[in-house]
């Protein structure tokens, strides 16, 4: 398509040319002296086009990359560890838009370990995952009571003892994540992140366990 722009000067006329390319459409300004216009000028309004696309371009992308669910923070209290007992110090995070109950069994922020709900892998032994020796309870139904309320934004902590639950031999580097699933009021299935934390004990053994 061509369109001609009359110039107050009467002799000069310009004309813009559109062309079509990868599906985006560029104006290449001419002279009709024959004379092109400088190689600065056109870079101009070709950049000036581009501009018109890309933002939505990267809107797009941000908002693949967001997360939308809970986030889980793990630590441990570490002035703990020298008496050789693993605190995991566990937060979550609803970083949705919208409220969500949580219910709190064998979540990190449970109120006790009654199962294996975290992944606990030995350093420089082969990376052996440690077994689960802690109690193991049959729950009743969920009540109110057992979920915990999330505004968005919104945030919950606890700290669960683990000391006695998982086979732990001392004098090594462990990694601690959570490995279960987190499910809503409606017992369906909560996307969510979590972090992976690493800690050392100084005992070669704890308590009464044989390694």
């Amino acid at each position: 398509m061509i369109s001609l722009l009359d110039l107050n000067v009467g002799l000069i006329k310009q004309i813009s040319v559109t062309f079509g390319f990868a599906g985006f459409l560029f104006t290449a300004p001419m002279n009709v002296s024959g004379c092109d216009l400088s190689e600065n000028e056109q870079q101009i309004e070709v950049a000036k086009q581009r501009a018109q696309v890309q933002p939505s371009e990267h809107k797009i992308v941000d908002r693949a990359q967001e997360h939308q669910g809970l986030v889980v923070e793990l630590s441990v209290e570490a002035e703990l560890l020298v008496s050789n007992k693993v605190v995991v110090v566990s937060k979550i995070i609803n970083d949705s838009a919208e409220a969500l109950n949580i219910l709190r069994y064998n979540s990190p922020v449970d109120i006790s370990v009654y199962g294996d709900i975290f992944s606990i892998h030995e350093a420089g032994n082969g990376s052996r995952r440690l077994p689960y020796i802690g109690r193991l309870a049959k729950r009743a139904a969920p009540s109110v009571k057992d979920f915990i309320s999330l505004s968005p934004g919104g945030s919950y902590s606890s700290r669960l003892d683990i000391t006695s639950s998982y086979k732990f031999c001392g004098n090594a580097l462990y990694s601690l994540s959570f490995a279960r699933e987190l499910v809503d009021d409606q017992n369906l299935s909560v996307r969510y992140k979590s972090n992976k934390i690493k800690f050392k004990l100084p005992a070669t053994k704890i308590g009464s366990t044989a390694c």
